[in-house]
């Protein structure tokens, strides 16, 4: 007698959708017509077990904020990874305030490589942390208005002038990670 080999489960695939608008993006799961809304910075991920084991045969449509996924599957999961606080100060303080960071010799630095390993911070201290990595020397200092809008965003995104440093951290989490 013969035994033909025993199939393998079949394989759920993940799709991730990470929002880099500030404005919400809907996530459509057709052929459900499930809308969700994805907000700025959070990662949408769908998971699903596709009917032809052998083709995942599923299409997606951008239009504008929305996004529509049609599974060919029978039914789905979804996940969302929210960011940190971290996460949207660093973003506030690329993106509108242009300090992402530079090269410092010959590495690339960013406020992150520069954070203590424990203790509290301070926004003072983290405006200054945020100026080192952009390259300014303590012999040239960033203007007044510049601090003052650092410390203002670190208070903004954490509700306080001093954290403890552990939750400067970015989410690195991703879609069903930990299912």
């Amino acid at each position: 007698m013969t035994r033909s080999p025993p199939t393998p489960p079949p394989r759920a695939i993940i799709q991730a959708f990470e929002n880099c608008n500030e404005e919400p993006l809907t996530l459509v799961v057709e052929p459900w017509e499930d809308a969700h809304l994805v907000p700025h910075l959070a990662t949408a991920g769908v998971r699903y077990v596709p009917r032809a084991a052998d083709a995942d045969r599923s299409t997606c449509v951008v239009s504008g904020n929305s996004i529509a996924l049609w599974c060919d599957a029978d039914s789905y999961e979804i996940d969302f990874v929210y960011p940190s606080a971290f996460d949207r100060l660093m973003w506030d303080v690329c993106v509108r305030g242009g300090c992402c960071g530079s090269i410092i010799e010959d590495v690339p630095t960013t406020v992150d490589d520069l954070l203590p390993e424990s203790g509290d911070i301070a926004a003072p201290e983290f405006a200054m942390l945020v100026c080192q990595a952009e390259g300014y020397l303590e012999s040239e200092a960033p203007s007044e208005k510049h601090i003052l809008w650092l410390k203002t965003r670190f208070a903004e995104y954490f509700g306080l002038l001093s954290v403890d440093v552990r939750q400067l951290r970015r989410n690195l989490r991703r879609p069903f990670d930990d299912a």
